[in-house]
């Protein structure tokens, strides 16, 4: 192929000749008749003047320009053979820039090759072990050349995505192109479509010039994985493919199963992984401190106050100073540490996480896919789903975690105080500490389909309640000018009533849930004073282990109602859960052009040659 020095010279050649047909560029009439009136004579001149703008005499001397106008014209009649070249040119410019390439650049030199990426995208799936990047070399090829090159973060990280890379990419006398080569990090971990950036460096380049574009690529990489994990990955993929309506969601996956790969997916994430620990190791001091006040409470009644007679006056002035502090000091720390929690972020860095995902996602739908998906449902999925399944799911997981714990310091209890009090083991409160959770379950079990189907429900009013709304303010325009805004107001009023109605149900039967746990530890308590009060007017029980026991009692029937209560909210989480699982599987746009642009990669090369 002619060099630009070639090209450059021909235009002007060709410009300093009449175009065919035409006598001379002096004879106005003849030059009229060929189309060369004055006004694109002017147009023209303006047109030249805009692609080569006013420099210094000595650096225009050594700038290759751009063949003004005419002479392209002129050119374009006169040698065939150069139109490949021009044509690449401006195919060059169109894509670069919205206005004309400006190769009057003083940085670029005079028969100088000139280096860059071939494409500005490529696409890879996380299976692929490397991906490729394609460099070209336009121009002179009789001398070797090199540039640097080096990875930028996107929305992918370096060690995360990617094998970070950098080095020279080197080009032998005659080659026009040269590949580099990033590793891609296959894990079974889901992400969204990750990104990042392969650049040309002007470090160390030597024998070539960076071209004007294209010296930056993205390199797009889709993963392969399933949200939340692949341990249910065919059920889930089956179950999107027929749940086009995010309330009638069935995957064939076990509920328990499903939040528990969920909560794996969150705990993959080392900022929430650290941040979960150091929660949960406050909620054991918690725990601690509680078994703590009990023993107090039994140190207080029966040793301290007890043998006040015996004792002098500062003997149980220090006892009694040594039990509050034992009480405050804990409590204060504890207090810090919960202070802490708010800087821990976990709550919030949890429903960012999901939150931006779904933003994510939506933006790479497929355009036939988010037709399909309800509008309301995605606002709905961002603003409500993503916090219930994160307040009521992950961070509820951490309260049922701590009643259990709880409980069994409860139950712990009863052995350390018979060993360190030297009291008997009363059996009576073990024994109504094991029954609570078979009554407590039992009635779950019987309460499940109940307070899912009216949850449900609700959020489907909700839904709807929303997309009146967004149909209102989508429509706006419409319905004043056709005057129908009474028939959107009565329609909003039905959505409004039918979703007031379906909270108001899924209240009454979250009220008497939370009730019935409350009723089996009033009831517990009630038997065990009648009970234990006996024991200790025939001083079979000392005072303070029965004031004790039954406060070990109330706790337990509050411990196992928070037990209940969050099984409970973490069950009820679980249709918001699969509606997130539905959006963050659906098809993407990308992956639908992943086969052109990998078509382009291989028939690039072959079409240059």
């Amino acid at each position: 192929s002619p060099s630009s020095a070639e090209i450059s010279e021909r235009a002007g050649e060709a410009s300093t000749r009449p175009p065919p047909g035409a006598a001379s560029p002096a004879d106005t009439g003849a030059a009229t008749a060929a189309g060369a009136t004055p006004a694109a004579r002017a147009t023209d001149a303006r047109r030249d003047e805009a692609v080569a703008p006013s420099l210094p005499d000595e650096a225009s001397a050594q700038i290759p320009r751009v063949p003004p106008t005419s002479a392209v014209r002129g050119l374009l009649d006169a040698d065939e053979d150069t139109m490949p070249l021009l044509s690449a040119m401006s195919m060059e410019v169109e894509l670069e820039h919205p206005a004309l390439w400006d190769i009057t650049d003083p940085s670029l030199v005079r028969d100088a090759p000139i280096v860059q990426f071939s494409a500005f995208e490529i696409i890879a799936g996380e299976e692929e072990s490397e991906v490729e990047v394609e460099v070209l070399r336009i121009g002179n090829l009789s001398s070797s050349a090199d540039v640097a090159f080096q990875t930028v973060d996107g929305t992918a990280v370096a060690g995360v995505v990617y094998q970070e890379t950098s080095g020279i990419c080197h080009f032998e006398p005659g080659e026009d192109s040269a590949r580099i080569v990033v590793p891609i990090i296959d894990d079974d971990q889901w992400r969204t479509t990750q990104e990042f950036y392969v650049d040309l460096l002007p470090e160390n380049l030597r024998g070539a010039q960076l071209g004007p574009g294209l010296r930056r690529v993205k390199v797009v990489v889709i993963d392969n994985d399933t949200f939340p994990t692949n341990a249910y990955q065919e059920e889930i993929k089956n179950g999107v493919k027929h749940s086009r309506d995010l309330h009638e969601i069935e995957f064939g996956v076990s509920d328990h199963g499903l939040v528990v790969e969920f909560f794996k997916f969150l705990w993959q994430n080392s900022f929430l992984r650290r941040g979960s620990i150091k929660v949960a190791m406050v909620d054991l001091c918690h725990s601690l401190f509680m078994v703590l006040k009990l023993l107090l409470n039994v140190v207080l009644v029966d040793h301290v106050l007890k043998a006040t007679r015996a004792a002098s006056f500062e003997v149980l002035e220090t006892n009694l100073v040594m039990i509050a502090a034992c009480s405050v000091v804990p409590f204060g720390v504890l207090h810090y540490f919960d202070y802490c929690k708010t800087f821990w972020r976990v709550p919030g860095t949890a429903k960012a996480l999901i939150q931006t995902s779904l933003v994510y996602k939506f933006l790479d739908f497929e355009p036939g896919v988010r037709s399909e998906v309800n509008h309301g449902g995605i606002i709905m999925a961002i603003t409500r789903d993503a916090v219930q399944i994160i307040d009521k799911g992950y961070m509820c997981a951490f309260a049922l975690t701590h009643s259990v714990t709880n409980v069994a310091m409860l139950l712990g209890y009863q052995f350390l105080a018979a060993f360190a009090l030297d009291a008997s083991i009363n059996m009576t409160c073990i024994a109504a500490m094991l029954v609570y959770p078979m009554i407590l379950f039992v009635f779950v079990y019987c309460r499940r389909r109940t307070t899912t189907y009216h949850l449900k429900e609700m959020q489907r009013r909700q839904d709807g309640f929303v997309d009146k709304v967004d149909a209102l303010v989508q429509n706006l325009e419409l319905v004043k000018a056709f005057s129908e805004s009474d028939f959107f107001m009565r329609q909003f009023q039905a959505s409004l009533v039918e979703f007031n109605g379906a909270a108001t149900e899924n209240a009454r039967v979250l009220l008497n849930n939370a009730r019935f746990p409350q009723w089996l530890s009033v009831i517990a308590v009630g038997i065990y004073t009648v009970i234990g009060g006996k024991q200790v007017v025939a001083a079979e029980l000392s005072l303070g282990s029965f004031l004790a026991n039954v406060r070990t009692l109330y706790s337990a029937g509050q411990n196992w109602g928070g037990i209940y209560s969050n099984v409970l909210m973490i069950q009820s989480c679980v249709p918001n859960l699969q509606r997130i699982v539905v959006l963050q599987n659906l098809s993407l746009e990308v992956v639908s052009r992943r086969p052109f642009a990998k078509n382009r990669e291989v028939t690039g090369p072959r079409l240059r040659r």
